[in-house]
């Protein structure tokens, strides 16, 4: 609440200072002559400005405020704020700003509980957003940023490092429905750099060099039952490059590809030694 000389129109009931501001406990009410809203204040007034425990309520816009304040009416201390258009706060307040613990509600219903400084998550913190998607962990001036874990609301979830509010620096990612699971360096939350992933539905453990969540570079894959089945130099975009793949059957293949088949020199073998040397295109054997 402003002092009562920007408020004009309102009705005062309580106790007056010498120069007729309110002073002490009272209450302003009535329709302002600034605003035209209609408003409502319990306050310890001093010399017209409210301190210490207030209720002040903005009845036409439906904002409220209900708290400790100090000064010249800045909420400082506990207390909670409520705007119908952009949410609710309930916590600690520094100089008019949420600073410290706090639990604020935006008006989409996403729900953050944890630190604050200067208005902004910072420090320690959990979000819960509308989706039930949830962070736990450090943010920096609102964004994530450090260590935390991020879980989707399909259950999949990545725990890592953040940086400039996504995944980015060393982390794993889950996935309940494939089984997948990669750990390694993310970058704008895709694996870019060294990694490991595992995939439990197609039982097999692949240690490779990635970009853009694609195998760029060398790769290494075994079975579950720690048999080789690929290594090489692969690049996953064009699926070209130079690998040894060996199926479950025991058969498999030792040269070039392109386009995931066989293309230029290459061996295909079978268990118990070689089936065809020679060139290929398009995964046709074309001569020796």
């Amino acid at each position: 609440m402003e002092p009562t000389s920007r408020y004009a129109g309102l009705k005062y009931l309580g106790e007056l200072d010498e120069n007729g501001l309110p002073h002490g406990k009272g209450k302003l009410f009535g329709l302002c002559d600034v605003d035209k809203h209609e408003h409502l204040a319990h306050c310890n007034f001093v010399h017209g400005h409210c301190q210490g425990y207030v209720e002040i309520h903005d009845l036409s816009s439906k904002v409220s405020y209900i708290g400790y304040m100090q000064g010249e009416n800045v909420r400082h201390g506990y207390g909670k704020y409520i705007d119908p258009k952009d949410g609710t706060y309930e916590g600690n307040w520094a100089n008019d700003r949420k600073s410290g613990f706090g639990i604020n509600t935006d008006k989409h219903g996403n729900q953050y509980i944890g630190e604050h400084k200067d208005n902004h998550p910072h420090g320690n913190g959990k979000i819960i957003y509308k989706d039930s998607t949830t962070y736990y962990g450090d943010w920096v001036d609102g964004l994530k940023e450090g260590n935390g874990i991020l879980v989707f609301a399909n259950g999949d979830y990545y725990i890592g490092e953040f940086k400039s509010d996504k995944p980015e620096g060393i982390g794993g990612t889950i996935s309940m429905n494939t089984g997948k699971r990669i750990f390694g360096e993310f970058k704008d939350f895709r694996v870019s750099g060294l990694a490991i992933e595992s995939n439990t539905t197609q039982n097999t453990v692949r240690i490779g060099e990635y970009k853009n969540d694609t195998i760029h570079g060398l790769l290494v894959e075994r079975a579950g039952d720690g048999k080789l089945r690929m290594m090489g130099q692969l690049n996953g975009f064009s699926k070209s490059g130079v690998i040894l793949d060996i199926n479950t059957d025991g058969t498999g293949y030792i040269g070039e590809v392109k386009n995931a088949k066989p293309h230029g020199r290459g061996i295909l073998t079978k268990p118990g030694g070689l089936e065809l040397i020679g060139n290929f295109e398009n995964g046709v054997f074309i001569n020796p």
